[in-house]
């Protein structure tokens, strides 16, 4: 609860700051969203055999950040945000919005009573997190963050978020969570980029690391070697006129790694993304992604090897329209493990929706997704779909 308490009372200070327009020192800018969702849920699922099943259910989700940006002198700036998991928000419940007696500290064994579940809280609730907070150093040839830091999904991450985020050894139903949704686009490490071309042609290189597995040898007269899984993505912005187009190689050394074996497995992804400005009107986005996992080098288990493929693309476009801007997205992904056969499965994501700017700081969001599980042919299932209308409510400075 202190962090909480000492993260407010920053932010706080922050503003008031802000708000005496003190003359000497950084320039502080605060930030800040709060969302409020209503949202109905239809399910289908076909079976292989049999009937189709269905079934609803309805949820109200709540998502918020606050932020500072501070600019310390021309080289030098900082960022901090801290919040819940705002991009895919999280449910609203009783006990999760610590309207009941337990759970009152972030590490407190709980037992809910409504749900009948037990377990720990963790950065739920009124335990918001820190998404962002790093220091950025940067002159006209050279920059580095340090930090937690924006780190954008140029194709490939949508697929590695998969693997590690929730850690499995697939791509399953990489376009129906990505990257952003998983991570809230941000990422602990260090980040060395410069620009190499500037003019019509402007292009970037920027590479990013960080520890996804820490590892340490066990002790030992003469220690095996038990490398950390380390990830590295270089990303090469391009620009000419109204053209975008990013593209991105993530490589994460020793994902799997055996000691018995002395040896281990890389997982390599590539891709890219851009958009393209048709007018002042009409923009449109596009990205595509490939990655590879497997354990052949540090499989200890006979019969337990895995080649795991996975691929995603997608695109999409927003049109300003009336007090606001409608906005679709497609993305279609695939997984398949090369070891097994018919262990192909794919997913469709696709979203539709209106952003009601009734005034500068405040939207209103009608929006409609679809998900869709096309399952390997080994599955019991056929296909699993969703159909997720909801009503959006954004505040914001």
């Amino acid at each position: 609860m202190r962090k909480v308490l000492a993260m407010v009372g920053a932010l706080a200070l922050a503003a008031v700051v802000v708000a005496q327009d003190v003359p000497a020192g950084p320039k502080l800018t605060a930030y800040g969203m709060a969302q409020y969702r209503l949202r109905m849920q239809t399910y289908s699922l076909t079976p292989d055999t049999g009937s189709a099943q269905s079934k609803m259910g309805y949820a109200n989700q709540v998502g918020y950040m606050a932020g500072l940006k501070v600019k310390i002198n021309d080289n030098v700036s900082m960022q901090f945000q801290a919040g819940n998991d705002f991009v895919s928000t999280e449910g609203v419940s009783w006990a999760a919005n610590n309207w009941s007696a337990v759970g009152h500290a972030p590490t407190a064994t709980i037992y809910d009573t409504l749900n009948k579940v037990s377990g720990t809280v963790a950065k739920n609730s009124l335990y918001p997190y820190f998404h962002l907070a790093f220091a950025k150093w940067e002159t006209s040839k050279l920059f580095i963050v340090a930090g937690i830091q924006p780190i954008a999904s140029n194709g490939p991450l949508d697929l590695i978020e998969r693997t590690s985020v929730p850690n499995t050894n697939n791509y399953k139903s990489a376009a129906l969570i990505t990257w952003v949704v998983g991570t809230n686009a941000s990422c602990a490490g260090l980040k060395v980029g410069a620009p190499i071309l500037n003019g019509g042609v402007k292009v970037g290189a920027e590479l990013f690391s960080t520890v996804v597995s820490p590892r340490t040898q066990a002790f030992a007269a003469d220690p095996i070697g038990n490398p950390s899984a380390s990830m590295f993505v270089l990303d090469i912005p391009v620009s000419v006129a109204a053209l975008k187009v990013t593209p991105q190689v993530v490589a994460i050394l020793n994902r799997n790694y055996s000691t018995a074996l002395k040896a281990g497995d890389n997982e390599i992804g590539y891709g890219l993304a851009g958009s393209y400005k048709v007018n002042d009107m009409l923009n449109t986005t596009f990205c595509f992604g490939m990655a590879s996992l497997s354990n052949a080098n540090s499989d200890t288990t006979t019969g337990k090897v895995y080649e795991n493929a996975g691929m995603v693309v997608g695109a999409g476009a927003s049109y300003k329209v009336g007090p606001g801007a409608a906005i679709v997205d497609f993305k279609y992904s695939s997984d398949e493990n090369k070891k097994v056969v018919d262990s192909k499965s794919g997913y469709v994501y696709a979203d539709a929706k209106y952003g009601w700017d009734v005034n500068k700081n405040f939207q209103i969001m009608p929006r409609v997704r679809f998900f869709l599980k096309q399952y390997e042919k080994t599955n019991a299932n056929t296909s699993e779909q969703e159909i997720r209308p909801e009503l959006i409510f954004t505040g914001k400075f």
